[in-house]
């Protein structure tokens, strides 16, 4: 009896010694077990909520699911604003290439001058009212006939103006109609909006028959003094005749009024 006392107690004191000397681990994990069989309800409860955690994607420790949930929407709202902000980077750099390109254009010497305009507002409503304000008026020299250009070319007239402000017609407006001229032929004509399709109008000259396809469409300042000439248009597209036999000539625009952001209005400089 004695020796089976001396056995149980050197018994104890080795396992004593082995769990003492197991790493840390290990011991968390005996202590975890051993709890099943002392505290049961208590155990399998820390265990359910570690499992949740993890099937929730890991949380720390002392991290509630609510925490967690508001956390990652945080993380989520920062990562919109991240790529809003990008956009809107890009978009700024997008203008300062656009501005720094006018401002080379502007910067060319030439007989006339250039008022560079920033679009803020665009059309609204009817496709017959295909019109734009400009943040530029009277007193930068702006006034109604004068042409109003992009990098590319001619895009509409001014139609009115006031101190601060313009409204530019678009040669996308159904109502558009200015005098024109084709380059290197004797032929002036009216350029309009048909449906649409720019067209030359009322076409006359000792060479009304002459102009060809690919022939520039130039502005005139025929009937309109703060009309600056020789401007682009467009191109001669087409040429076909109607019933009577005249000529009847497609113009294919050589700027495009879409998406537009900042314009030029021409100014005029007479001798």
């Amino acid at each position: 009896m004695r020796y089976s006392r001396i056995f149980v107690l050197l018994s104890f004191i080795v396992l004593a010694l082995a769990l003492f000397l197991l790493p840390h681990g290990t011991r968390k994990r005996l202590r975890h077990f051993g709890r099943f069989f002392t505290q049961p309800s208590e155990e399998m409860a820390s265990l359910s909520l570690r499992m949740s955690r993890e099937a929730l994607g890991g949380l720390p420790p002392n991290m509630t699911v609510a925490e967690r949930d508001e956390l990652l929407a945080t993380k989520t709202r920062l990562e919109a604003d991240s790529q809003v902000s990008a956009a809107r980077i890009r978009e700024l750099e997008s203008q300062n290439q656009a501005l720094n390109k006018l401002l080379q254009h502007v910067g060319i010497q030439r007989s006339y001058a250039l008022v560079v305009c920033e679009v803020i507002r665009c059309p609204r409503g009817k496709q017959s009212e295909q019109v734009v304000v400009i943040d530029c008026g009277s007193s930068s020299g702006v006034q109604p006939g004068q042409a109003v250009m992009s990098l590319d070319g001619v895009v509409g007239v001014v139609s009115e103006a006031t101190t601060r402000q313009a409204v530019v017609e678009l040669y996308s407006s159904q109502t558009f109609s200015l005098p024109c001229e084709v380059a290197g032929r004797r032929l002036s004509a009216v350029l309009e909006n048909h449906s649409g399709q720019l067209v030359l109008d009322s076409a006359l000259g000792a060479d009304y028959d002459a102009a060809e396809i690919g022939d520039q469409v130039l502005t005139t300042d025929l009937g309109e003094d703060a009309m600056q000439p020789g401007l682009l248009l467009g191109t001669i597209a087409e040429k076909s005749r109607d019933e009577n036999g005249a000529p009847l000539y497609a113009v294919t625009p050589v700027a495009s009024p879409d998406t537009l952001k900042y314009l030029m209005v021409v100014l005029a400089k007479r001798q």
